[in-house]
């Protein structure tokens, strides 16, 4: 199959924002933002 830049730049945009999105849902659930400077 073939995808125009413009469609793989969508695609990647929106992986992004799933993405973001997840993290973000993953923190709410938690309710502890993920880092790596708990020790």
């Amino acid at each position: 199959m073939y995808f125009s830049p413009e469609y793989a730049d969508d695609i990647s945009g929106y992986t992004d924002k799933v993405i973001n999105c997840l993290l973000l849902l993953e923190q709410s659930l938690c309710g502890v933002p993920k880092s790596g400077n708990n020790k």
